[in-house]
């Protein structure tokens, strides 16, 4: 939670900094931003299977989410139409189970994901609005 406040701070006194130089955008301009990213999974387990002793009644996996430092560059095709990558640091997660026998409660494992992603982004409004 430190982390993301911490995170969430920083984007706030970013964007405070670049908030005079707002402004328009027309084909051909390439656009940086930078801002906290979180990966928040919505988890719907189902009965956790063990090999060789099957389906166990009760059980269930739980999955946390995690915000980090994310990168934005876009570049305009259009007045319009821009396409953007979003780039960022490695999200970890940490798997939990509940509800299982002996000392396996607790703690499953983590695996890390790196999202990098491409959008076609459209912009309705006039290129020359701020």
């Amino acid at each position: 939670m430190a982390k993301f406040k911490s995170l969430f701070a920083l984007s706030l006194v970013g964007m405070a900094l670049a908030a005079p130089y707002a402004t328009a955008h027309e084909r051909g301009d390439i656009i940086l931003r930078a801002g906290a990213v979180t990966v928040d999974p919505r988890e719907d387990s189902e009965d956790i299977r063990l090999a060789g002793a099957g389906k166990l009644s009760g059980t269930k996996a739980t999955l946390d989410s995690d915000t980090q430092l994310g990168l934005n560059y876009l570049y305009m095709l259009t007045d319009h139409v821009g396409i953007e990558y979003l780039a960022a640091t490695p999200f970890t997660h940490e798997v939990k189970g509940k509800g299982l026998p002996g000392n396996l409660d607790g703690r499953l494992g983590d695996f890390k994901q790196l999202p990098p992603t491409v959008s076609l982004v459209y912009y309705p409004l006039s290129p020359n609005a701020t």
